[in-house]
């Protein structure tokens, strides 16, 4: 994988903040669905005043699931939303105006279950939980069922409702779900608390691709609006470079939003990051990841995406702009 650095401006902090009271700011809604440690650029930005520093006013509000972030963008609550980008992809497959812009890095995911249960083939009429139907993990559990020798018929999918991979964790420690998918961060993060699970799968090592987390707008917001986008894409890659540069940042931010003080517990947290990780890439569009989930939809439950492709749904022209304007550069 590329290793990279993102140059930061050479403008001091300071500065790029006073340059920014000179001038009004631009308003910018952006929908989160999670308070998540991979959403570390993010909280950097705000924390630090980085988009300030390029001119917005960031309000972010929170939205559980990718499919109401892309019912808000339509409906115009909303300018720009951060959620799965599988949802997001097959809603424009579908017709909505949705445009993907960049991603936080695919999620790793593992199939987790209750002690009890020590093999694949004891899920067998089991109750697996996932966020939604519909939702990231919903789309990778359907991938990775055949993988293991299973198909969806010999589990019982289930909707809990909540988002946030740790939550899903806690609801199968009370008894709720038999088993789930979570991040490997909140699995390593519920194991570091002294809670007990069986891993059963991991999609790394199973070979599946998953898009993870993406940053998308509508059409017409891109094309009247593609400086203040810009500028936001500006500022969440300052502060990838800030995390990259200075790890106590990053601990500091996950510690606030996460609500977490343990030091070794941060370190587990956000060892995994795909944007601040050992190997670090550019924050492009995991296209080829996107197509596999078209694919998998067009053979199951959504036939009219036979044939389609990821890239239709993806503009990745302001992340180019910036890279040759000299913000990203490859060592």
């Amino acid at each position: 994988m590329h290793r990279w650095l993102l140059l930061a401006v050479s403008l001091s902090w300071l500065a790029g903040l006073s340059h920014a009271q000179d001038k009004k700011l631009e308003r910018l809604v952006v929908a989160n669905g999670v308070i998540s440690e991979n959403r570390v650029p993010l909280w950097i930005a705000k924390e630090l005043g980085l988009f300030e520093k390029y001119g917005l006013d960031v309000q972010i509000v929170f939205i559980s699931g990718a499919g109401l972030s892309v019912a808000a963008i339509v409906g115009g609550d909303v300018h720009l939303a951060v959620a799965a980008g599988t949802p997001a992809v097959a809603a424009a497959a579908r017709g909505a105006p949705i445009v993907l812009l960049a991603t936080l890095g695919p999620t790793e995911y593992q199939l987790v279950a209750e002690p009890a249960i020590t093999s694949i083939g004891q899920l067998k009429g089991r109750t697996v939980g996932v966020a939604n139907f519909g939702a990231g993990d919903y789309f990778v559990l359907r991938r990775l069922l055949p993988k293991l020798g299973l198909t969806e018929k010999d589990v019982n999918t289930i909707p809990v409702g909540v988002t946030l991979s740790y939550e899903k964790l806690r609801l199968m420690q009370a008894g709720k779900i038999a088993a789930t998918l979570s991040t490997v961060e909140s699995v390593a993060r519920y194991e570091r608390e002294g809670h007990k699970l069986s891993r059963l799968a991991d999609t790394l090592k199973e070979g599946i691709d998953v898009s993870g987390t993406d940053i998308f707008t509508s059409r017409q917001f891109l094309k009247s609006n593609p400086a203040r986008l810009k500028n936001f894409l500006r500022a969440f890659g300052e502060g990838i470079a800030i995390g990259m540069k200075d790890r106590e940042i990053v601990y500091r931010v996950v510690g606030k939003y996460m609500k977490v003080q343990e030091r070794k517990l941060l370190e587990v947290m956000v060892r995994y990051r795909y944007l601040l990780g050992p190997n670090p890439q550019k924050p492009y569009p995991l296209t080829q990841a996107l197509d596999l989930d078209l694919k998998d939809m067009s053979a199951g439950s959504a036939p009219e995406f036979k044939g389609k492709s990821a890239a239709d749904y993806i503009d990745s022209g302001l992340l180019r702009e910036l890279e040759k304007e000299g913000f990203f550069a490859l060592p």
